[in-house]
């Protein structure tokens, strides 16, 4: 009888798994490729890694050139005259699983060629991490304006500082369940569905960062901004953070409170802060914008809706300004 039930309950599970393993067949060639991994031990102490210089490779299914000093793109020689601004940040500046031409530094310098962008984004880097690398790197490229780009967890506490083989290669299916393509995508919808319906904290990603904001993470994020906002006002550069939204809909962001807190911080600081969420359509559900299917970073389109943002907000004004006290050239 036994055997009886359990040949039954084969057959009925059959097609399920002949589903399941079409999925896979589908969606694994879809799951964005890595090489010989971009990161380096760092040589700064403190920082978790660096980008490796004059290195090319391709990582979350995108090439990326690194330049002579451990960023992405080009970074032209300073220009006289020229306003000249340095976009800080994570993952999000840098441009994870997008190519160059789709950064937001770049789609800003195409939007505004009379000025220099520079792309100083960090994959893995926290609000401490960028403060340290405003302070070591950045600020060596003498900018007229800095632009940290925040995101969430960006509270976290800092990684480590590891060593990294330079010839390491990233699995293209780090953290996926059981390395599997159609159980990623899975769980991905299954976690939209529940904040959907009510349940905003869903995801083990998430309620980590909820609670590292809780257990600290508002005050570091508070002592950086005051670090960054000091390092520039000593060397009369402007400093404005502006705030990238995790990439769903509004209402059901888990992390609206980390978000609100940064922008109440920057209030009290007097440090100049914009919203991205005010570049979407309101309450519009923002998954539409990712870089593709397994990553939340932001696409294209969702950098571009936000260069046009910024450049109406904020650039075009201070661009204005700054060419107003231009020096006149004889």
């Amino acid at each position: 009888m036994i055997r009886l039930y359990l040949g039954r309950l084969a057959l009925m599970m059959f097609p399920f798994l002949v589903a399941g393993l079409g999925m896979e067949w589908w969606l694994r060639p879809q799951v964005p490729r890595n090489s010989v991994t971009p990161f380096q031990t760092s040589t700064v102490d403190g920082l978790p890694h660096e980008m490796r210089p004059n290195f090319q490779t391709l990582y979350k299914g995108a090439t990326v050139q690194i330049n002579e000093h451990g960023f992405r793109g080009d970074l032209p020689p300073r220009k006289e005259s020229t306003w000249r601004v340095a976009i800080i940040g994570d993952s999000v500046t840098f441009g994870n699983a997008i190519g160059e031409a789709d950064t937001l530094p770049v789609l800003l310098q195409e939007r505004l060629p009379n000025a220099q962008f520079l792309n100083c984004g960090i994959p893995g880097f926290n609000a401490e991490n960028v403060r340290q690398l405003l302070e070591q790197r950045v600020l060596a490229f003498e900018p007229d304006a800095v632009v940290y780009v925040f995101v969430s967890n960006d509270i976290n506490r800092s990684a480590p500082q590891r060593e990294i083989p330079a010839d390491s290669v990233i699995d293209s299916f780090h953290g996926f369940p059981m390395g599997s393509a159609f159980l990623q995508w899975t769980g991905v919808r299954l976690k939209g569905l529940l904040r959907a319906i009510g349940d905003k904290n869903s995801g083990q990603w998430v309620q980590s960062t909820l609670k590292e904001f809780e257990s600290g993470g508002k005050q570091r994020l508070r002592q950086s901004l005051i670090e960054m906002k000091q390092l520039c006002d000593e060397r009369q550069i402007d400093f404005v953070t502006v705030s990238y939204p995790f990439l769903i809909r509004p209402s059901n962001n888990p992390f609206a409170p980390i978000e609100e807190a940064a922008e109440e911080l920057c209030g009290r600081l007097e440090i100049p802060f914009w919203n991205l969420v005010n570049a979407f359509e309101p309450d519009e559900d923002l998954t539409r914008r990712w870089a593709n299917p397994f990553d939340s970073h932001p696409s294209r389109g969702a950098n571009e809706l936000a260069a046009d943002y910024l450049i109406a907000e904020v650039l075009e004004k201070k661009l204005a300004a700054f060419e107003g006290g231009r020096p006149q050239s004889e």
